[in-house]
């Protein structure tokens, strides 16, 4: 998986999706039938996922890319779909190698990366045309 960034993708507005949800927490045991705790932070603050949207090119096409950023709020973040700000967002790519045999005769079979996206605060942007007629 080829990931590139610049600056300007830390840094701009991203389009939100609208969709913001409880991070699960799950290192915690819960048992058969019972509702799995929202994860905190390391300051026991909520963790939420907010969905965005970003633009892609693959093989000469254009295609939306939906992905998730957690971010900490003590209380669920109310974002309608636009453009929105992250605050400090920082990208993790983790990187795993599948590998079949033992010793000299290993080889990898296959590589899993997954990127996970953070924050710590987000906020929604109004558009230019929303805030001319605001007081």
């Amino acid at each position: 998986m080829n990931f590139t960034a610049d600056r300007a993708l830390f840094e701009g507005l991203h389009n939100c999706a609208g969709v913001v949800g409880p991070r699960l927490d799950f290192s915690t045991n819960v048992g058969p039938g019972q509702q799995r705790p929202q994860a905190v932070d390391e300051n026991g603050v909520l963790l939420w996922v907010v969905e965005a949207l970003r633009l892609v090119e693959k093989f000469g096409r254009a295609r939306m890319k939906v992905y998730t950023v957690q971010v900490p709020a003590p209380q669920q973040p109310v974002l309608a779909p636009g453009p929105v700000r992250f605050k400090d967002l920082r990208v993790t790519v983790s990187t795993r190698l599948q590998r079949q045999g033992t010793g000299r005769d290993a080889r990898i079979v296959g590589v899993t990366e997954n990127v996970y996206w953070d924050a710590s605060g987000v906020e929604q942007v109004r558009a230019a045309s929303e805030s001319k007629g605001a007081a």
